[in-house]
């Protein structure tokens, strides 16, 4: 009888040990707000669909995140939500390399941001070393200085630019919505009137509107605009649409060279936009894909015409976008158009990350890049930082496919 009543008494000691440990972590004793953290003091906390500092209240729900530019707020302190563009004339980055954390969904609503990419791991920049609106000068090569696969049809005029050749927005409207389309650097001087000019498309959340900065757009002067939607093909359709009203409108844009790029939730669209768009009979020139949880095929006459470069971090795990890139990968590279290319594999490194990037060649043109990132998670930065990615894409026209 005593030795089950001293078996008892060890448990119930057990038992009020493990309730103390329960209560302390939910009254927030080790919660991030009990650590001091609060939701916005580090880039991107703002739309990236977690509760980061664990207080129930997410994104500009928090207190923290309500005063924040990218929520609306005044907020102009200088630990503001990366996600919101900055000043594209910033300085350049020379900060170390991190490898951030995430969270992501794969083909949610286009209404709910959270496969953002900055999620609540994501470090607190101390410098610019996190601003995604600067770029290594020392890896921007000219496109007048083309790399190997680039497309000889192109030629890249030299021109220097000063403020009166700056970017004008210029509004399209279309199915009583309206589309803000920037120009190229230097698109109303005199010698450039019979000139069209590139159009680079970004997709969801527009991060990598941030990343082709000024430096970016004096080099490939082209057209941007932004579109916010995920969903589905039919979104792709209404895109093509778009562009072909703002050339109706009188906007010069060569339509041998329209670009997409995406990351996260946004570099899974990159597939569904180029569906819809190919439906209404068009086609982009070359598609950059950063991510994604989802989307793994294109078709035979997609790949005859589009080129694509794939880049993942090979610890991107949390929603499979690692093994997605993989099947992927596998998925395209089985395409009969892939049967007689060269395939070639390189290794280089960018910003502290070792980069195996295995690339397929057709008549000289470097068709499908695809880059994986060793030990990198759920992150934009190193790929849009490197400066061989936008001679790569600048360097793609139908007109050689």
């Amino acid at each position: 009888m005593r030795k089950t009543n001293k078996a008892l008494t060890t448990l119930l000691v057990l038992y009020g040990v493990l309730v103390s440990l329960i209560v302390a972590g939910c009254d927030g004793t080790n919660a991030g707000s009990g650590s001091g953290e609060q939701e916005g003091d580090a880039p991107g906390e703002c739309n990236d669909g977690a509760d980061n500092d664990r207080d129930g209240l997410f994104d500009c729900n928090d207190p923290g995140c309500a005063v924040r530019p990218v929520c609306g707020g005044a907020d102009t302190s200088s630990s503001s939500d990366a996600s919101t563009p900055t000043d594209s004339s910033s300085s350049v980055d020379t900060g170390s390399p991190t490898t951030p954390g995430s969270t992501d969904s794969t083909d949610t609503s286009v209404t709910t941001p959270v496969d953002t990419g900055t999620g609540s791991n994501t470090p607190t920049d101390t410098g610019t070393g996190n601003d995604p609106s600067t770029i290594d000068t020392g890896t921007l090569p000219p496109l007048s200085d083309l790399v190997a696969g680039g497309c000889p049809d192109i030629t890249a005029p030299n021109e220097d630019f000063d403020s009166a050749d700056a970017p004008v927005d210029i509004s399209v409207g279309y199915d009583d919505k309206t589309y803000t389309f920037s120009t190229p650097y230097g698109y109303y001087r005199p010698d450039n009137t019979n000139r069209d000019y590139p159009l680079v498309v970004h997709g969801c959340w527009g991060y990598t509107l941030t990343y082709m900065n000024d430096e970016v757009r004096k080099e490939y002067p082209s057209f941007h605009v932004e579109y916010q939607k995920c969903d589905n093909d039919a979104q792709g359709a209404t895109l093509a649409e778009i562009v072909k009203q703002a050339i109706s409108d009188g906007l010069r844009v060569d339509t041998n060279r329209i670009y997409l790029t995406g990351f996260s939730q946004g570099g899974v669209a990159t597939f569904k936009l180029i569906r819809g768009f190919a439906q209404k009979g068009m086609f982009f020139a070359a598609v950059v894909r950063c991510a994604g949880g989802s989307e793994t095929d294109l078709s035979d006459e997609v790949l005859s015409k589009t080129s694509l470069w794939y880049n993942i971090g090979n610890l991107d795990f949390e929603y499979n976008q690692y093994e997605v890139a993989l099947t992927a990968f596998e998925n395209l590279k089985a395409h009969s158009i892939f049967d007689s290319a060269e395939e070639t594999r390189s290794e280089d490194n960018v910003l502290g990350f070792d980069r195996i990037t295995k690339t397929f060649t057709l008549n000289g043109l470097a068709v499908f890049r695809f880059s994986e990132y060793i030990d990198m998670e759920h992150w934009d930065k190193p790929p849009y930082q490197d400066g061989v990615l936008y001679q790569w894409m600048f360097g793609q026209s139908l007109s050689c496919r």
